[in-house]
C-alpha cells in the first residue's frame, strides 16, 4: 500500500468509527504506520471533516512533526506503540459514548 492508499483508508475507516458510533465530536484519535513514519489525526477535527492530505505525518525515530499542521494530543502515546512493537501497524483510540 502506497502513502496515497494509505492516507485515503485512514479516512475510510476514520467514517466508519463516526458510523458505529465510536466518537462523538472530536473525540478519538487514529494512526498507521508507513515506512519510517506514521500518519496521525490532527487535533481539533471530527473525522467525519477529514480528507487524506488532513493526516500529519511524524517521524517514528525522533516523533517529530515532518508535516503541516498539529497532531492529536495522544502523539505520544501513538508513537510509543510504534516503538514498542515493529508488528503494529495501526492504532485506533476512542471514546463511546456509552463506556
Amino acid at each position: 500500500m502506497d502513502e496515497k492508499e494509505l492516507r485515503e483508508a485512514l479516512v475510510y475507516w476514520g467514517r466508519k468509527i463516526i458510523e458505529k458510533k465510536l466518537v462523538v465530536g472530536a473525540g478519538g484519535n487514529i494512526s498507521a504506520r508507513y515506512k519510517d513514519t506514521m500518519l496521525i489525526s490532527p487535533s481539533g477535527l471530527g473525522f467525519d471533516e477529514l480528507e487524506p492530505n488532513d493526516y500529519i505525518s511524524v517521524n517514528l525515530e525522533t516523533g517529530k512533526t515532518v508535516s503541516d499542521g498539529r497532531p492529536s494530543s495522544e502523539v505520544v502515546m501513538h508513537w510509543f506503540c510504534y516503538l514498542g512493537r515493529s508488528d503494529i501497524h495501526a492504532v485506533v483510540h476512542t471514546h463511546p459514548p456509552l463506556t
